[in-house]
């Protein structure tokens, strides 16, 4: 197995499945860490660093206090155990980490050799993704939710028992119209927002009781947005306006690519999040360029609609 960004997050789906009690923001960092293990590593003897406030950054974690919260955060990694169900039936309950080691800038986390199965050398059985598909999501519910729905994107769908997803995701409420609207409903507008799946969910009933839940899984379409649609974007929208055109062309000169990364960029957000840019376009350049870009990029089809949600198939 390679691994081929170093911001890939590689796991067996042995410790996907791990009953763990840590926190969402513990949670975050330790998969923060693992994204940081190099594809060739065939041992965990060394320590993963991870710089606060660029973390904090990543997460969204607005504090003037940040670098003391989160390394508060980070010392109780350790004291936090793990319970594997290995396939061969036996039960290994390990730590996450050995040690933490906390500095003025950066989180140093050494992990347990004990994980070193479930993540080196992976050779079938594993589940991989980014790292930025989990960082901004708003709880940990979402993000074990978020790891066992990749398990299955290959095959679009899977079932589980309602139990075993209630100890997977540390839920513990009892009627499945509890657990439906206070966990499953939120985690699934949380992952469409963020994430690039999207997923639907209907019951297996035996009898009247709700026993299982089918999933089914689908990939969001990647954004299409290439340098060509940049040009072709420059010469249509200002062939009759050589005053914002001028503007343009001046800034893809001095700028040059990151002019068009940020066209590339716009093409990947929301619908909510373009329009703030937009509205900074339209301060920097005047309101007609911003007309002009808004209606020429949906006449041409350049943005993807991210923010689809499917209708859930759950009903109660």
């Amino acid at each position: 197995m390679k691994r081929k960004e170093r911001d890939l997050v590689v796991q067996s789906n042995e410790l996907i499945r791990a009953k763990t009690c840590l926190t969402k923001i513990q949670t975050k960092i330790v998969l923060k860490a693992i994204s940081l293990i190099k594809k060739n590593e065939c041992d965990l003897s060394r320590a993963y660093d991870i710089p606060i406030r660029e973390f904090a950054n990543e997460i969204n974690y607005l504090s003037n206090s940040c670098v003391k919260e989160l390394t508060e955060v980070a010392k109780g990694i350790v004291g936090k155990n793990i319970v594997i169900k290995r396939l061969e039936g036996s039960v290994l309950v390990t730590s996450w980490a050995s040690d933490i080691e906390i500095f003025d800038d950066k989180i140093s986390i050494s992990f347990s050799e004990k994980l070193k199965p479930y993540l080196l050398e992976l050779k079938r059985f594993f589940t991989s993704y980014d790292i930025k598909n989990i960082l901004l999501l708003n709880s940990q519910t979402s993000i074990r939710l978020y790891q066992l729905l990749r398990q299955y994107l290959n095959l679009g769908v899977f079932e589980i028992d309602v139990d075993d997803l209630k100890e997977i995701l540390g839920s513990k409420a009892s009627k499945y119209g509890l657990f439906r609207q206070k966990i499953l409903l939120p985690s699934q507008k949380d992952i469409h927002e963020k994430t690039d799946i999207f997923f639907s969910f209907s019951p297996i009933k035996t009898g009247r009781k709700v026993t299982g839940l089918r999933f089914k899984i689908k990939e969001k379409p990647k954004p299409t947005s290439t340098l060509k649609t940049v040009d072709e974007f420059t010469e249509k929208l200002f062939k009759e306006d050589e005053k914002q055109r001028a503007l343009v062309e001046e800034e893809r000169k001095t700028e040059g690519a990151r002019t068009k990364r940020c066209y590339a960029y716009l093409n990947s957000l929301s619908e909510t999040e373009r329009l703030s840019i937009t509205q900074a376009i339209d301060q920097m350049l005047g309101k007609d360029f911003e007309l002009k870009m808004r209606t020429y990029f949906r006449k041409e089809g350049l943005f993807e609609d991210t923010n689809h949600e499917p209708e859930t198939e759950c009903r109660v």
